[in-house]
């Protein structure tokens, strides 16, 4: 699978008033989200639900 990285270190990014940009979530491809976890190293998004559940 694309952009997988030794350890995940997600932290939540969200869009702005200015900004239409939206993710969907690498794991269940739900979405559009304006705030999602998102890993800093390898950019791999997670839906809060994805994120719950996996840890």
């Amino acid at each position: 699978m694309a952009n997988q990285c030794s350890g995940h270190v997600f932290v939540i990014v969200q869009a702005t008033n200015g900004n239409i940009l939206t993710w969907r979530c690498s794991d269940c491809n739900s979405g559009p989200f304006v705030a999602i976890w998102r890993c800093k190293i390898c950019s791999h998004c997670r839906c809060n639900s994805c994120h719950t559940a996996k840890g």
